[in-house]
């Protein structure tokens, strides 16, 4: 150990345990979660949703705990649990004002209390600090101090983890500023990005992903104008990514934790100061709506050819190359589909069994994976990636199937009939 501090993690997800284990290689380090279930896989080495590996966490000297009482030994508490949405698209802070609560009754002096957790901005300053104050009985900026790190987290990206990437370090005070830069230092290769207002790194952080959900949301439209047209949107994309300054991202689903819930803690912190975000607002629409658009296509192509009846699914986590299949768009689809009385083969070698069941789900193997007629490449998976046209071709109907590519991996030139290729 090369410093004194003894670092708590609230909330042991992506971000609080990947942060947990590499904090753990250079001091002491209490992972809390009030998931007890979780708490007991970790201590037998078990991360469900496979960001840290058995063997990491074998080797992981941090302490896995339901035990609250232990963070107040901690001198730095990272709180990183997630704010999702109600079913009325709202901001659900319940995970947050709990978690700041627990900490709060748990602070001792000139400890400091980092939220690496996604909010509107003015959160911590209207929510976070007047618990932390209210159950403590302690004033922020005297006797405890707080900052916002907020996280960077990409499941599934080899390139951007969580040690490679550029931290946002936002607080007034100077001191607590060096001794969390002190900390994320010794696990980043990365420069760190200060800012002394926790405001402006909120509104960063919401912006950034929200940028994306209205990017895709474009695309998603252009590609069903281009559809409409009869023109290819993966052509259109290589031809317009020519121009030095376009943008580009690819057409399809947005699932998952950040970019479908973040942009919906803008919208509604925009409303609340009467000026609507409409671009904002329209993005999230055009991207919830794309589920149902695929579907529509897809019982087009039935309407066209009414002795199909088997569709197959390639991929049904909510992005590629990660396990988790939470808040998941393929799995919306395939309800849909079941409704269309439709029998639906479904294939993802990064989900097990048993947690696809838990959503309804009946995985096949790859060699179960054969005469289907509409195959749909939702992710594009690396064992995907790695498989040729032709081989997702012999998992088609002898007598003529459809090969939709969501994701343009394929080539559509290696279809031939009786089969057909088509993609967003």
């Amino acid at each position: 150990m090369i410093n004194n501090e003894h670092v708590g993690v609230v909330g042991l997800g992506y971000t609080g345990l990947s942060l947990s284990v590499s904090l753990s290689k250079h001091y002491v380090v209490t992972g809390f979660d009030n998931n007890a279930q979780r708490v007991v896989a970790l201590n037998r080495d078990d991360d469900c949703n496979n960001m840290v590996s058995p063997k990491l966490l074998s080797e992981c000297k941090a302490t896995w705990t339901c035990d609250a009482s232990t963070l107040s030994q901690c001198t730095v508490i990272f709180i990183t649990v997630p704010t999702p949405i109600d079913e009325t698209q709202r901001p659900d802070l319940s995970c947050f004002e709990q978690s700041s609560k627990l900490v709060g009754k748990q602070l001792t002096k000139e400890t400091i209390v980092v939220y690496e957790t996604t909010g509107y901005p003015t959160m911590i300053e209207e929510v976070g600090i007047p618990l932390l104050e209210s159950v403590s009985g302690k004033k922020e900026g005297k006797d405890f101090f707080v900052a916002y790190c907020p996280e960077r987290m990409n499941p599934g990206d080899p390139l951007h983890t969580l040690e490679q990437v550029v931290k946002v370090v936002a607080t007034p005070h100077e001191p607590t500023k060096n001794r969390i830069s002190q900390i994320y230092k010794t696990i980043m290769s990365e420069p760190i990005c200060f800012t002394d207002s926790i405001v402006v790194a909120e509104a960063a952080k919401v912006l950034e992903n929200t940028q994306r959900d209205v990017n895709i949301a474009l695309i998603n439209e252009c590609a069903q104008l281009f559809d409409r047209l009869g023109i290819s949107t993966d052509d259109v994309l290589k031809v317009a990514q020519t121009k030095w300054n376009f943008y580009s991202v690819s057409p399809g689903f947005v699932g998952g934790h950040c970019i479908p819930v973040d942009p919906y803690y803008l919208i509604d912190k925009a409303h609340k100061v009467e000026l609507p975000l409409i671009l904002a607002e329209q993005s999230r629409l055009i991207n919830d709506r794309m589920v149902r658009y695929v579907a529509q296509k897809i019982i087009d192509l039935i309407d066209q050819s009414p002795q199909f009846s088997t569709v197959g699914i390639m991929g049904i986590t909510f992005k590629d190359n990660v396990s988790d299949i939470r808040n998941s768009p393929a799995l919306e689809l395939i309800e849909l589909l079941k409704q269309q009385r439709l029998s639906i083969k479904t294939h993802d070698p990064y989900v097990s069994h048993s947690t696809a069941a838990l959503q309804g789900v009946t995985l096949c193997s790859w060699s179960e994976f054969k005469e289907i007629d509409i195959i749909i490449v939702v992710q594009a998976h690396d064992v995907y990636q790695n498989k040729s046209t032709q081989d997702i071709v012999n998992c088609l109907s002898k007598q003529g199937g459809v090969l939709f590519d969501m994701k343009s991996i394929y080539q559509s030139d290696a279809v031939q009939l009786p089969h057909q290729y088509c993609s967003l």
